[in-house]
């Protein structure tokens, strides 16, 4: 049995939970869950609980802190150079297997997982039993065909794919509706080049349940890819079996053995199509009735220039800046009226008023997140709290690029070099193309 909890996570066959994150504002008071069901995670007590990357709508401290310490399960992970995941759950009582890539591991009381890494950081699951295979895909950016096809030659054949359908990322400045437009085009054609080479019997849409909840960013869900949409597309467009989720149901198709025989095993076409239904009427009801949760607060000049200090202790302490010669990007502080000159390789930001021209604009607070952890850079670009200058947003990346990587256990002159820095294929590098 396949249950939907929410947004990432879903169960499987009462034995493994995926990626749980019940409650609470994630991503810099960016994120929310657009259904909290407050969730009791100890009711569910699985036997594992897999966990496909680090951001935190899928690794959850505060929800897997709420598992009382005798009922605490084996978290299954990545094999990271880092450890840092492995390192948190044995320092919280949690017992963790790290898992090598594409390695097959049989499960007690029978089953398979294998776990496939994706851009060093997301992962997604392969699951299989006697009666069904099913690939968790969750946030992963496997949109080549070539890449797709590799994987499907590891999985052979799949009855579920579970695959987000969202973009969840800044894609364009608010008023512009072209690059949004051309987000939603990137979303779809990896969908459709998953379904394509994958031939799932059923896709679930998941993994994008959630709105922009800051006043900063709320203008997002005007152009967010609703699930109406992402139905309408897989189903018609990609003549795809569909099944939409809500919290706590069960995702029942068919199986490959009885797939021309919905009657058996499974439940009737018609069944799943009034669901489907209803499914898109309680998201769309949900989505209606939003409203931003939450403000900024403004951090001082001087407090900034603090944290760039010790960013950069950081950064010179475990890299090797000898090769590192990129350009600095200017910042833009909307509620400090400034703007900062950001280069790694200076001892202090330059701080000025002419505030002309910028590589990118946003808070005090967002700036503060962006040094504070080695992760926030990630942070931003997911919650949208910020503007960019189209042409000069690279200048952004590739300043905050060293960081970021030495979140994952990368490091310049070790196991990073400055064109890993530089020539970067992400969804922003895509989207901003021939822009």
């Amino acid at each position: 049995m396949i249950r939907f909890i929410n947004h990432a996570s879903i169960l499987l066959d009462e034995k493994i939970l995926c990626d749980p994150w019940y409650s609470g504002s994630i991503f810099l008071n960016g994120w929310n869950l657009l259904h909290e069901n407050n969730v009791d995670i100890n009711s569910i007590v699985p036997q594992y609980i897999w966990i496909s990357h680090e951001h935190p709508d899928h690794f959850n401290p505060s929800d897997l802190l709420k598992i009382e310490e005798d009922k605490r399960p084996t978290i299954l992970f990545q094999k990271t150079d880092d450890h840092k995941v492995k390192n948190w759950c044995e320092g919280h009582g949690f017992k963790i297997k790290e898992l090598e890539p594409y390695k097959r591991y049989n499960l007690n009381e029978g089953g398979d997982i294998m776990c496939g890494v994706v851009g060093g950081f997301d992962s997604y699951l392969h699951y299989r039993n006697k009666k069904y295979s099913i690939l968790n895909l969750n946030d992963c950016q496997i949109y080549d065909k070539e890449e797709l096809q590799a994987l499907s030659e590891k999985v052979g054949k799949i009855d579920y794919l579970f695959t987000q359908f969202g973009y969840a990322n800044w894609a364009g400045n608010k008023g512009d509706d072209e690059l949004p437009k051309k987000a939603r085009e990137l979303v779809f054609e990896t969908l459709k080049n998953q379904v394509d080479i994958l031939q799932p019997i059923f896709v679930v849409p998941f993994a994008s349940f959630v709105y922009f909840s800051h006043e900063e960013n709320f203008h997002w869900n005007k152009n967010a890819i609703k699930i109406k949409e992402a139905f309408d597309f897989l189903s018609k467009e990609c003549s795809q079996n569909v099944i939409v989720p809500t919290p706590g149901s069960k995702v029942i198709g068919m199986t490959k053995a009885s797939y021309h025989l919905p009657h058996r095993n499974g439940k009737p076409l018609e069944s799943i199509l009034q669901e489907n239904v209803e499914a898109i009427e309680f998201w769309s009801n949900l989505s209606k009735n939003i409203k931003p949760k939450h403000t900024g607060k403004k951090i001082p000049i001087d407090f900034l220039q603090i944290e760039f200090g010790i960013m950069r202790k950081h950064i010179i302490r475990a890299n090797s800046l000898r090769t590192f010669s990129l350009s600095p990007t200017v910042i833009y502080l909307t509620d400090l009226n400034k703007c900062v000159t950001f280069d790694i390789k200076k001892p202090e930001l330059e701080v000025f008023n002419d505030i002309s021209e910028f590589d990118v604009s946003m808070s005090s607070e967002c700036f503060d997140q962006i040094m504070k952890h080695q992760y926030g850079r990630g942070t931003i670009t997911i919650n949208g709290r910020f503007t960019a200058n189209y042409k000069r947003f690279n200048k952004f990346l590739d300043q905050t690029n060293l960081y970021y990587y030495n979140n994952i256990g990368r490091y310049l002159g070790k196991n990073l070099k400055v064109s890993d820095i530089t020539n970067q294929k992400n969804f922003y590098t895509r989207l901003l193309e021939d822009t």
